[in-house]
């Protein structure tokens, strides 16, 4: 029985609307990152380690410590992600001005 409806379930068409790739390529590293961002942040608030307390000032909480690490990583991915992102942009601005400067002649003037 599960069989079947494992089976119906993947040869369905769900009619999803398309996403260009472009636009998934761009979105879902940002979604990750976003996603990875909020729960590290909940779950090191739910573990208490953002107050401030002997523990956490003399590192000895190993779960903090992971936190700590695993926010560093995060934060270092963040920012080759935003660099990125602004590096795009300012190429896409570049061309964009290229193709009016080109666009523009002496000769229709």
């Amino acid at each position: 029985m599960i069989q079947l409806l494992n089976k119906s379930m993947f040869s369905m068409n769900w009619n999803l609307p398309s996403i260009p790739k472009k636009i998934y390529d761009g979105v879902f590293p940002i979604t990750i990152v976003l996603f990875f961002n909020m729960v590290l942040f909940s779950t090191c608030s739910y573990l208490g380690c953002y107050n401030i307390n002997l523990t956490n000032i003399f590192r000895m909480n190993m779960l903090c410590n992971a936190c700590t690490d695993m926010s560093y990583h995060l934060q270092v991915h963040q920012v080759k992600l935003y660099i990125f992102i602004g590096g795009y942009i300012i190429k896409r601005m570049n061309e964009v001005i290229d193709n009016q400067i080109t666009n523009i002649s002496p000769s229709k003037n």
